[in-house]
Formats: structure tokens, C-alpha cells, sequence
């Protein structure tokens, strides 16, 4: 992979990719009977075994890049697309699997790569091949001190990449040397850490009894933040929010709420005592609190606290043990009895027939959708079918209102939001441009590729200028300017090596274009 860079005045991600992952989230809406406590409007789904999972017992969520949910169990790792699961499993003899079937921990790098810590190493995975690369593995006879569980990780500003496991050890991790290295305290003091999270910049938190510790991972310097109240157990969890709000998670008896600007702290406890430990912050204002078969919210300073209800199970109870929000605002809670899902913003939607002639989108292979605050309606793109599909919410459901074929271009890729509020369409041979308000699709100029050659447009990037970088299955780079309605080609004879690039993304700063080339 490699990249260039696009312009030193780009200060934001301009790029998204949406797929059917998204469009399953916001068009079909499965409300399910709650508990009595569960506020109206609050529609809450269960995905379990019948569903193609093996396993109810999940560890940990994450979201990859373009959209798809990956679900870390005790015998396995999920990926989800809204429709069905696919397992990845630990193979005898192959090293290109996971390394160990015990999916402990997900996060993704800077980079967008998907890392999967397991019991086994860490591994990151090569999402064009769908294969896996092992680090930090130990053969079966190793002692019991070293083949532990790797249960936190990330990256830091220097591209390392962090971990922690399960008894307290911290090392740091090299993904292009392989070269691994427990870590110790600069300051001299024990490395027993109960807990490690990222924070802003070169930051990096980490929790052990008696406290919680910031070190600036570029220059080593450390500033330990110390509660005023003896009677805390170990944190178990750390979550950064801001500079003024750093959430602190006692082992299932209090949360912490730390202003490191001033060493201030405001303490609050679980009113559920069945509290897990698992925790998500809604801001600096609101957190969620995971316990037996409900989730409540608390807001510090706050007198009630509000419990939503998983549903009922005759047979098991759901214990809350690692929550997730993804991009469309869905919460994903994580249980032994499987996987639930919370969707606070579709009060009074009713159930999407997707998968009816009359709703227009059997077969449907949907790889865009949008909703604007300024538009009643709801687009989606399907590939198969080569349409726009237009549904606005009405009092029988949620409907089809109109239909706009891509054709005579065929197989759209991609479609997003331009800063300007047009909805570009990115089909196979032509960039198309779609007007949310009058519904009309107009073709843009073609790309200048030399005659006889074919090009096959797959991804795009939009960057913080309003340009459009668009990868064709060639060694060139085409980049398509609305204002002018030209083209620039970057290729060989910018520096540009000749290989054919098949993805292309925007880096979070919108610096830098990057290109995956084969």
C-alpha cells in the first residue's frame, strides 16, 4: 500500500463508504417486546444462533471500514453484513488464519486495518485476501506466565501498537519488524495494569490499583491521577471522552469521573447490582452501564437513572458484557445469550418489507444509503437492480416513492454526500451526479483514458477541496474537479508506481490519499 499526499491544507475526512450493512440498519426495523422499565420508542433486536452465529458467548465488537460488524466470541470471530455471518476459525497447519479461536479484543489502526487480539497473539487481517498475518504467538509448551490472553491494544502516533494481558503486562508491538517488547513504567513503578486506553494525541492512559496514570508516549512523561476515595477497587476500564472527561470503571462497584485538567473526581454508583463492569459514554455528560438483562444510563448530578430492557429469554439471562456504537448511532450490546442490537433514533417506524416485489428491492444488494435532516426522504442504492430507490416514511410504512435507473451505466459501486449536497453515484465506467431534490442523474465528463483501453471504476475518495480520486483497476489516478469539470491524471510520471490500484480512502487528517495497489 501506498500513498500520496493530496493537499497540506485538508484538515478532515472527507471519504465514506456505505454498504448494505447501513442500509439493513436503517430500513429494517424488528420491533421486539421489552421489559416493562424500557422507554417508549426504544426498539431493541436479538441476533443469535439462528442466525448463523455458533457462539452466544461475545467478548468484543468493532466496526471495519466499510461497514461490516465484527463479533469476537470464546470459540471464534464473526463477521456480520446484516444478512448473514462468516466464521473465522484457527486452522491447523495454516498460518494465514487466526492464530488462536478465542477473539478477546477488536480494534482498527490508524490506517483502518482490523486487529484481532485472541489467546493466543495478536493478528492483523488482510482484508482484500481475507486472510490473516500472526504476531506475538507462542508455541503450546510455553509456560502458563507467558501464553496469556491479549485483552486490550492500539496504536500510537509512531504507528506501535500496544497491548495488554490479562495478568497485567504491557508490551509494545512493531507491525513491520514483528518485533515485540515488554514495557515498563519509565518513572520506576510496578507494571501491574488492570487497564490501557488511547488518548488525544501521543497520550496513552493506563490503570492499576490506586489510580490511573497519563504518559505522553513520545517523550515517556507520566502524571498520575490518584481517587480520594480508598474503598475503589482496580479500574477495569478507562474511556477517554475529551480533555476535560476521562471515564473511569471501578470493578463492578462505582464509576469514576476524572476532569485531568484540574485532578478532580465525581463518583457514582451502579443502582443494578448485577452491574457487569462494561460501559459506553454517550458524552461527557451520559454514560451506559451494562447489567443483567437491562442497561442503564446515568448523568452525574442526576437524581433518576433510566433502565432499558433487553428481551426477555425464558431460558437464559443476557449479561451485558462489552457495548458498541457504530456509525449510524446503533448500539450493539454483547451478551452470553447472544448478540442485541438498540436503535434510539426510529421511534414510530414500522417495519421495511425489503424483500418484497412491491417494496421494489427483492434481491436487492444494496451498497448505499442516505438520509439528510433537510429531506423527508430516504435514498438507497442497490447494485444489482442499478437504481436509485427513493422511500419516504408514510402512514401504511415506509415506501417506495420513486425510482431512478443509473442506466445505460451499469453496476454503481459507491455513492456519497459532496460537501455541497449532491449525491455522487460511482458505477463501473462513469461518475454520475444526482440531484436529492429535483431526482435528476447527470453523467460527468468521462475520464481521458487513451482510446481501446477499458477501465473499471471501483472507489472514491472525496477530499476536503470538493475533488473526486477515483481508483480504476489501472496504474493511474484520475481526479475529477466539479468546478471545472476536468480531470487531473496521476500516474508513472508523478511518482506513482505502476501497479493497477483497486481501493482508495482519505486518511483521518485529509493529508494524505492513500491507494491499495496489486
Amino acid at each position: 500500500m501506498i500513498y500520496c499526499e493530496a493537499t497540506k491544507n485538508n484538515r478532515s475526512l472527507a471519504y465514506c463508504r456505505l454498504h448494505a450493512f447501513w442500509s439493513l440498519a436503517l430500513l429494517i426495523i424488528l420491533p421486539a417486546a421489552v421489559g416493562a422499565q424500557t422507554p417508549p420508542g426504544y426498539f431493541v433486536e436479538a441476533i443469535s444462533k439462528q442466525e448463523g452465529m455458533q457462539d452466544n458467548h461475545i467478548l468484543t465488537l468493532e466496526q471495519d471500514k466499510v461497514g461490516f460488524l465484527w463479533i469476537g466470541t470464546a470459540q471464534g470471530l464473526y463477521r456480520y453484513d446484516g444478512y448473514n455471518f462468516r466464521p473465522f476459525f484457527s486452522k491447523a497447519g495454516d498460518s494465514t488464519s487466526l492464530s488462536n479461536d478465542v477473539a478477546t479484543y477488536l480494534f482498527k489502526d490508524r490506517n483502518d486495518q482490523l486487529w484481532v487480539c485472541t489467546g493466543n497473539g495478536v493478528n492483523r487481517f488482510n482484508a482484500k485476501e481475507s486472510r490473516f498475518r500472526r504476531y506475538f504467538t507462542w508455541p503450546e509448551q510455553a509456560s502458563e506466565r507467558v501464553r496469556t490472553y491479549i485483552m486490550e491494544g492500539f496504536d500510537d502516533t509512531k504507528g506501535r501498537i500496544w497491548l495488554r494481558n490479562h495478568i497485567g503486562d504491557v508490551f509494545t508491538l512493531n507491525p513491520v519488524t514483528a518485533k515485540v517488547d515488554q514495557w515498563s513504567p519509565p518513572d520506576g513503578t510496578a507494571a501491574n495494569f488492570s487497564s490501557i486506553d488511547k488518548g488525544a494525541g501521543p497520550d496513552i492512559w493506563l490503570g492499576r490499583q490506586g489510580g490511573i496514570c497519563r504518559m505522553n508516549s513520545e517523550t515517556n512523561e507520566m502524571r498520575w491521577f490518584t481517587p480520594d476515595r480508598t474503598d475503589l477497587p482496580a479500574p477495569i476500564d478507562i474511556r477517554v471522552v475529551s480533555p476535560e472527561v476521562v471515564w473511569v470503571i471501578f470493578e463492578k462497584k462505582a464509576i469514576g469521573r476524572l476532569n485531568p485538567k484540574n485532578g478532580t473526581w465525581t463518583y457514582f454508583s451502579v443502582k443494578n447490582p448485577t452491574f457487569t463492569g462494561e460501559t459506553l459514554p454517550e458524552g461527557p455528560n451520559s454514560i451506559l452501564a451494562g447489567c443483567m438483562n437491562t442497561v442503564e444510563r446515568h448523568q452525574p448530578g442526576m437524581s433518576t437513572v433510566t433502565t432499558i430492557a433487553l428481551p426477555n429469554d425464558p431460558e437464559f439471562d443476557a449479561e451485558v458484557k462489552i457495548m458498541f456504537r457504530d456509525r449510524s448511532g446503533i448500539t450493539w450490546f454483547g451478551t452470553e445469550n447472544g448478540l442485541f442490537k438498540l436503535d434510539p433514533f426510529l421511534q414510530g417506524f414500522q417495519k421495511v418489507p425489503v424483500h418484497t416485489q412491491t417494496a421494489g428491492l427483492i434481491d436487492n444488494d444494496i451498497v448505499g444509503v442516505h438520509k439528510f435532516p433537510e429531506s423527508p426522504h430516504l435514498f438507497v442504492l442497490s447494485r444489482r437492480l442499478n437504481t436509485v430507490f427513493v422511500m419516504r416514511d408514510q402512514p401504511e410504512g415506509t415506501v417506495v416513492v420513486k425510482t431512478i435507473p443509473t442506466a445505460p451505466y451499469t453496476a454503481p459501486n459507491d455513492m456519497w454526500r459532496s460537501r455541497d449536497g449532491t449525491i455522487w453515484l460511482l458505477c463501473a465506467e462513469r461518475l454520475l451526479r444526482f440531484d436529492p431534490i429535483t431526482f435528476r442523474m447527470t453523467p460527468v465528463p468521462p475520464l481521458p483514458v487513451p482510446a481501446g483501453q477499458k477501465i473499471l471504476m471501483k472507489h472514491a475518495a472525496e477530499d476536503t477541496r470538493g475533488r473526486i480520486w477515483i481508483a480504476n483497476s489501472t496504474d493511474k489516478v484520475y481526479v475529477f474537479d466539479p468546478k471545472t469539470a476536468t480531470y487531473t491524471i496521476i500516474g508513472s510520471e508523478q511518482g506513482q508506481p505502476a501497479k493497477r490500484i483497486i481501493d482508495i480512502w482519505m486518511d483521518k487528517n485529509g493529508r494524505y490519499v492513500w491507494f491499495e495497489q496489486i
